[in-house]
């Protein structure tokens, strides 16, 4: 931790029970609290000198962490009144200079909250204080009055820290004696003293404080570089996507549901009555797969919200490299199982004979699970309401769906934009006019009436397959779309994510 502190520029806070002197001694500032007060703040060598001027000399050979537990933590069981006949341990002996007899007394009105179920009872108190010039004045400013003011039944933990003060004002125990004896703003001052003067020794310092700390800060934010933070998210990220997606049960799903594919359109026949079977295959493996992506995306982020929030908020890394991790880590996992359905089920339904047909079928489904993961990873990352989020994606899914060329040919003019934003169609017409790359014999079944009754004609060329079936644009055409479709989506989703402010990380 000292080498983290030190060398790296970090700033560590840890709670610690009972160490050791050496332990103890280690720390650059300790910070002792009795009651929600501050009864020493500084170096830890420096607190047996402040020990010693209030007349609690730490003994010779005495841890001196013991030594402030003895004095800070009291009996239960001892009563308040034995502090008087000398039972408690150490009594407390006044500082050089102030007259125990005659001390300085302040007059603090104090306002308590007492909340009952018959409403906010407010009662008002006058504490008497002994303190010496300006020592451990408990008194509460105007502006500390101003920010309560309107708030009936919460007390901030700055006037709960001055009402504890006011309570043991009056005491005579050790413990009193140290948390009334703190110098709160004296110490206060130090500390800004402390900033001010490393700022002005700055070689970069600014004629500004705050503009100097501004830098100081930034400069300071990430330790390393982009690409080391995206190598290590990656990991991280690969390792928890492996273990989420390629689970043993989504594989036997995986191979069970291609079989049953396989078996459902088992070889079917190249004729002219089966190019509506042939397309159907197609639709259905297009859609599940992209579903699949869709809502397996959309939970990404938000299972992740707090750990997200938690490591921006500590300038952990680069929200772009955490990003880049997150969605280049799962694409591998994400393809494998649409990858190996397809693998099966295209040769057992005999969709094309040609083993580069069957690569680009590959290609082109698995650019569509992508384009289909990137639409949920934004709507997961606008939206990180598990219920919110999982409504606008069903009804953007199941719209793009219906007007992805299958369902429906004849869509309104006010509805002409829907299919546009739909990857499902991209990735249909792209798998159809490479499964449909050659001429299909007409059989007289009359399922491609209009072309196969024409006199003379005794084939369907791909072109008049493809114009059967509505498919529009080429495959170079609809794979340059799903491309769009997958960067445009993710880019939102970035911003999305980084839009997030502090309420909504709550």
């Amino acid at each position: 931790l000292g080498t983290l502190a030190h060398d790296y520029g970090k700033t560590i806070i840890t709670s610690i029970h009972q160490p050791t002197s050496a332990m103890f001694h280690n720390f650059d500032r300790v910070l002792f609290l009795a009651d929600g007060c501050t009864v020493y703040y500084g170096p830890p060598s420096e607190s047996l000198s402040y020990m010693k001027d209030l007349g609690y000399s730490c003994p010779n050979g005495y841890n001196a962490a013991d030594h402030w537990m003895d004095l800070l933590v009291e009996d239960s069981a001892i009563p308040e009144n034995s502090a008087e006949d000398g039972n408690l341990g150490p009594t407390y002996r006044p500082r050089d200079g102030l007259d125990e007899e005659n001390p300085t007394t302040e007059h603090s009105n104090l306002t308590t909250m007492d909340t009952s179920n018959n409403g906010t009872n407010v009662e008002s108190h006058t504490a008497n204080v002994s303190t010496s010039d300006n020592k451990g004045s408990v008194s509460l400013s105007k502006s500390m009055y101003s920010l309560m003011k309107g708030r009936k039944n919460i007390l901030s933990p700055l006037v709960l820290a001055e009402q504890k003060r006011a309570e043991y004002a009056n005491g005579t125990t050790s413990k009193a004696q140290l948390i009334t004896m703190w110098d709160i703003d004296s110490a206060a001052q130090r500390i800004d003293q402390d900033l001010e003067k490393a700022m002005i020794n700055d070689d970069n310092c600014d004629s500004s404080i705050g503009t100097t700390l501004d830098v100081h800060l930034n400069e300071k934010k990430f330790n390393t570089t982009w690409w080391t933070q995206f190598q290590v998210l990656l990991h991280r990220s690969m390792k928890n996507s492996r273990s989420a997606i390629l689970t043993p049960i989504n594989l036997v799903k995986s191979i069970c549901l291609a079989l049953v594919v396989g078996l459902l359109w088992f070889q079917l026949e190249d004729t002219e009555r089966i190019v509506a079977d042939r397309a159907s295959y197609v639709f259905f493996t297009i859609t599940f797969w992209i579903f699949d992506g869709t809502f397996n995306a959309l939970f990404g982020f938000p299972s992740e919200r707090a750990i997200i929030f938690k490591e921006r908020a500590s300038g952990s890394y680069h929200l772009s490299a955490y990003f880049m991790a997150k969605t280049l880590s799962e694409m591998p996992t994400r393809l494998v199982l649409p990858l190996l359905f397809v693998t099966v089920t295209f040769w057992m339904t005999a969709a094309n004979s040609s083993f580069v047909v069957f690569l680009g079928v590959c290609g082109c489904t698995l650019l569509g699970v992508l384009a289909g993961e990137s639409i949920g990873l934004f709507v997961g990352a606008l939206i990180m309401d598990f219920e919110k989020a999982m409504t606008v994606l069903i009804v953007f899914t199941l719209t793009c769906l219906v007007s992805g060329g299958y369902y429906i040919q004849n869509i309104p003019a006010f509805m002409k934009w829907t299919p546009y934003m739909s990857p499902f169609k991209y990735a249909y017409h792209s798998c159809v006019s490479l499964v449909f790359d050659h001429d299909v014999p007409c059989d007289g079944s009359g399922i491609l009436e209009v072309i196969c009754s024409k006199p003379g004609v005794e084939f369907a060329t791909p072109e008049d397959i493809r114009e059967f079936l509505n498919v529009d644009g080429s495959v170079g055409f609809n794979i340059g779309l799903m491309f769009v479709l997958i960067f445009v989506a993710r880019y939102l989703a970035f911003l999305a994510l980084k839009s997030k402010k502090a309420g909504d990380r709550d």
